[in-house]
């Protein structure tokens, strides 16, 4: 038996929906437009946006636009979808599609009107007269992604970067003593702590902390309430200030309302600075990882001074290959991430005229998507190669031990050109630093001790 169907209007004609259907026309229409199998915006946004519109619901009963029927049922929906309770086939909008993300908003107006009446369908809910009273796309979206971001930052991001950061600040500490082969240009350098070494790495997470956590503050600023363009058209003048009040009490938040909501409805300057904090980010892991890389090349032909956790056989034909795979999977994360934040930077300037961003679903996805993939990789690599991650020390003293880096410490005491002129001796004869020191009635265990500090 055929189920029952309902049939909605729009000024190009009717639509024919079965009638569990959760959306409308509106996101009917969009889907014949832009459907290309592209990814669609990840159900956390949803989840954020369900929150505004639950405030919005509530703001407009307190200033006396919305029944106290009509804001019930519509605040009953929304809690479904902040709870995740909505399937996501009722959002299938894709990323590529007009607007501000135009498609995305009546999506949800549409989903909260249908959930809304299949619980009191004695209501005339209207998706915009109603779910979208006194809103905007245009305010709600980037009041929405502001909310997400922080959210995602805080709550994921963060805390991944601070177990690396406990992890490496563990091996400068344990690593203290041991010395090694510094090297510049790839070439011996002079002698140093290992300890030393992963001591820069830690503090280049820790300012990639500093820096995203201070960038975050742009995004405690919501516009909402600006409606189309930023005056707040068709809209009760207390209403953003209103609904940012009730999101605070009601999730412990401390968003403020936009300090101009022209700037922040009409430009994306704010995610481009955010991107760029990110493509730093992912510059500092590509650093870290190529470095471990390397410190754990061999065994026999590398350097092998850090011994890699084996995780997977490293070769289909060569038995007993470990390969280095989650450093090179962060570094394909790291690519992937910095190709993201291109993206937004593209979509800030393409997207952006007059007093709207066109390109904004595809801003949304690549931000979203860095960050989650980001602190997904991160906790993989702290939990498969930095907690288990080892010094060879017996490869790393002889290292230092047949390197003529130790020569450097004599510099200042027989001069510059002298002590270069030791190295190329001993490099032309072939002999190691002992006997070149020897040769010269230089004492190797004074230069031992001065240089190991």
């Amino acid at each position: 038996m055929e189920s029952s169907r309902r049939i909605e209007a729009d000024l190009l004609g009717e639509v024919a929906f079965p009638e569990d259907c959760l959306y409308g026309i509106a996101t009917e229409r969009a889907v014949r437009c832009s459907s290309l199998g592209a990814p669609k915006i990840p159900s956390i946004f949803f989840k954020n946006l369900g929150k505004l519109k639950l405030a919005c619901a509530i703001a407009n009963q307190r200033l006396g636009l919305l029944s106290s029927e009509k804001a019930a049922a519509i605040a009953e929906a929304t809690e479904m979808l902040c709870r995740g309770e909505i399937p996501s086939s009722a959002f299938p909008v894709e990323i590529f599609q007009t607007g501000g993300c135009t498609p995305i908003n009546m999506n949800v107006n549409e989903v909260i009107r249908q959930v809304a009446l299949q619980k009191h369908p004695q209501l005339k809910l209207h998706a915009n007269d109603d779910c979208n009273l006194g809103q905007s796309t245009n305010d709600l979206i980037p009041s929405t992604l502001n909310m997400t971001l922080q959210e995602l930052t805080l709550g994921q991001l963060i805390p991944a970067l601070k177990k690396v950061f406990d992890v490496l600040q563990e091996k400068e500490r344990a690593w203290a003593d041991i010395t090694l082969l510094g090297r510049t240009h790839t070439m011996d350098a002079v002698l140093m702590k290992l300890g030393q070494v992963f001591s820069g790495y830690k503090r280049q997470v820790e300012k990639n902390m500093e820096n995203i956590t201070h960038g975050l503050e742009h995004f405690l600023e919501l516009p909402i309430g600006g409606t189309a363009v930023g005056n707040g058209c068709n809209t009760h003048p207390n209403f953003g200030e209103t609904v940012i009040k009730i999101l605070n009490e009601r999730w412990e938040t401390h968003f403020i309302a936009s300090k101009n909501r022209f700037e922040q409805q009409s430009s994306r300057d704010d995610y481009v600075y955010f991107a760029g904090l990110l493509d730093t980010l992912a510059t500092t892991f590509v650093k870290l990882a190529n470095d471990i890389r390397w410190y754990g090349s061999g065994p026999a032909g590398g350097l092998n001074e850090l011994i890699i956790p084996a995780t997977q056989a490293g070769s289909s034909c060569m038995p007993g290959k470990v390969n280095p795979v989650v450093c090179e999977t962060l570094l394909q994360v790291c690519i992937y991430v910095q190709g993201h934040c291109d993206m937004v930077r593209r979509c800030a300037v393409i997207g952006g005229q007059f007093q709207l961003n066109t390109t904004s679903a595809l801003l949304i996805y690549a931000l979203i998507e860095s960050i989650q993939t980001f602190a997904k990789a991160l906790d993989l690599f702290c939990e498969k190669l930095l907690h288990d991650l080892q010094p060879n020390e017996a490869n790393i003293r002889k290292h230092v031990q047949n390197s003529y880096a130790l020569l450097n410490n004599l510099a200042p005491k027989i001069g510059y050109d002298k002590a270069a002129a030791l190295v190329q001796e001993a490099q032309k004869l072939g002999c190691d630093l002992k006997t070149i020191l020897e040769k010269h009635n230089l004492k190797y265990n004074e230069v031992i001790d001065k240089g190991t500090f």
